[in-house]
């Protein structure tokens, strides 16, 4: 921890109203308790708020993500465009590596700082960009930053080269196999889990593999998989999380054995003992992604490497009905341009994002557990021709901000510019933090005091057991707040360009009628995105929008989709 002495930089004229930010970014593979979130937080805030020379600007955060690509850093692209809007004038890091790890990347980012006026100082390093004399040094461990995740890369793809071409590779738990409990270690020493076939769910794989072989549809086994109620891979104890994201399918909802199940079985190796190593590969160290090895890398196929559930000649008879359905089949199917409400319309009975297709003519939306053939009634919502979309949403801006005086222009532009000028996550988050600490704090007092009551003291212990409930509960709600709050606001950096566009869009509109109808004739590019963060359809009468402000509308249509059917086809 730096000495007061040295965070009190230059005179205390100069720093007195500083407006100083803290940056903390935790990696998914930090788990010491020195670099987690909580300590981190703890420290800056008491820093921040300990120093009366100092304005704190805020902390900001990214959680489980690399720092060697900014563009994915919600929290780290914020601090940057504050910076910008002159809301800070320095910012504390944990470490250069926290920072940033392409070197690159680094340059830029305190370029633009220095552009701004914005200072950084380093506590691992004790360097300050304030300081000329730190430029060199700042550079140069920047650049062994970059070239430790260079050095980590290419160790991993070092190894991997090694170990596959001895048949060093795990076992993975599939359906049909399970871990058994016990190690095995193959001849140059490499040890793994051992797996052993689960007989029931094997007889389902070698049936699918026979009917596949046989040239039956995936969606056709699938249905009949469900009929006769098997579960499907998905049942047999794989959660999608206690909060499954955002246009994904809800918990509880089972959409049972699909055509992409039966695929993605008929196609691993794995089930003829086999495994092929190397399928993927990650291109860039600087950017993580990782692609598909279409001859780029060397691949190694290991046979036998675990029990087989599938024959061999099974295996390979249905391969060759899979690769002759490639050719025919493959190549049909185009990636699309996303259109303007990609990702934003969300099924109300299953929670999944709308798909759309006919885009070419009159497109339509429909959710795509609705639309699945495979004999499971998961979703019964009906499709929306993207017509009656706009119709609806024409609605509902001119029933929020649509009136007889007038003044429409004026009052979307000051909420939308309210929004997007006077963001205060920080404060939020700092705010809901400071609670969640205090009731959490009480909460675990309670429980020592419980702990020390003697059992004759029967009605003392169930009162603190039932403010403990209650404190419980307020926490809870207090987290799924913050987690709530989060999700709005990351939503809304997202589209922060595009909100900017439509404001100075919107500032050129004329007031009046005509402003009006120009808007709602708007609805289909980035208008569209700027206004509404989502529109959940529960119905084609009956739709909940929600706005860029967070607020959510409900909106009722007089018209479904056959009355669009019978206006196209007279």
């Amino acid at each position: 921890m730096i000495r007061q002495e040295t965070m009190r930089m230059n005179s205390h004229q100069e720093n007195r109203g500083l407006r100083v930010a803290a940056y903390i970014r935790i990696s998914t593979d930090s788990s010491d308790q020195e670099n987690s979130y909580e300590i981190q937080e703890q420290h800056f805030r008491g820093m921040l708020s300990g120093n009366p020379d100092w304005m704190p600007a805020g902390i900001y955060s990214d959680y489980g993500i690399s720092g060697t690509d900014r563009e994915k850093r919600t929290g780290f692209r914020r601090m940057l465009r504050h910076c910008g809007e002159g809301k800070i004038d320095r910012i504390f890091c944990k470490s250069i590596s926290r920072f940033a790890r392409n070197t690159a990347d680094f340059m830029i980012v305190l370029k633009i700082l220095k552009e701004h006026h914005v200072t950084v100082y380093f506590e691992k390093e004790c360097l300050d960009t304030s300081s000329e004399a730190s430029t060199f040094i700042l550079t140069t461990l920047g650049a062994i930053a970059q070239e430790e995740s260079r050095s980590i890369s290419e160790n991993i793809r070092w190894g991997m080269a090694k170990r596959f071409p001895r048949g060093d590779v795990r076992n993975q738990k599939l359906y049909g196999y399970r871990y058994s409990g016990k190690m095995v270690v193959n001849k140059s020493g490499y040890q793994y889990r051992e797996i052993e076939i689960v007989e029931e769910e094997a007889k389902i794989v070698r049936r699918i593999f026979e009917q596949v072989a046989a040239g039956e549809r995936y969606v056709s086994i699938a249905r009949m998989l469900n009929q006769e109620k098997i579960p499907a891979p998905e049942c047999s104890g794989r959660e999608r999380g206690a909060h499954p994201g955002k246009g994904r399918l809800r918990n509880g909802i089972q959409e049972g054995w699909t055509a992409r199940h039966i695929s993605q079985m008929v196609h691993l190796e794995r089930y003829v003992g086999d495994v092929l190593a190397q399928k993927t590969y990650t291109a860039d160290f600087l950017t993580h992604r990782v692609r598909l090895n279409k001859g780029e890398l060397q691949q190694y196929r290991i046979r036998n490497h675990h029990p087989a559930i599938v024959d061999r000649k099974l295996y390979e008879k249905a391969m060759e009905v899979v690769k002759e359905n490639g050719t025919i089949y493959g190549g049909r199917w185009k990636k699309r341009r996303p259109r303007a409400f990609s990702g934003r319309l969300i099924c109300g009975q299953c929670g999944r994002f709308y798909h759309v297709r006919n885009t070419h003519r009159y497109p339509i939306w429909f959710c795509p557990s609705s639309a699945l053939n495979n004999g499971m009634d998961v979703c019964q919502s009906e499709r929306i021709y993207e017509e009656q979309l706009l119709l609806m949403l024409q609605k509902a801006v001119l029933e929020r901000f649509g009136t007889p005086e007038g003044g429409e222009m004026t009052r979307l532009c000051s909420r939308m510019e309210s929004v997007q000028y006077q963001d205060g996550m920080e404060e939020e988050r700092a705010f809901l933090g400071k609670q969640i600490s205090a009731v959490s704090l009480g909460n675990e007092r309670r429980r020592k005091q419980i702990a020390l009551l003697r059992q004759d003291e029967k009605d003392e212990m169930e009162r603190e057991q039932s403010r403990l409930l209650e404190g419980e509960a307020e926490e809870k709600a207090l987290r799924l707040r913050l987690a709530a709050m989060e999700e709005y606001w990351e939503e809304l950096e997202a589209d922060y360009s595009c909100r900017e566009r439509t404001i100075g869009w919107l500032r050129g509109l004329s007031g009046g009628k005509n402003g009006m109808d120009e808007l709602l004739n708007s609805l289909t590019d980035d208008c569209a995105r700027a206004l509404f963060l989502s529109v959940r359809i529960d119905s084609p009468f009956r739709f909940s929008v929600r706005w860029f402000d967070g607020v959510r509308t409900e909106v009722e249509m007089e018209t479904n989709v056959e009355d669009h059917r019978r206006r196209r086809s007279s």
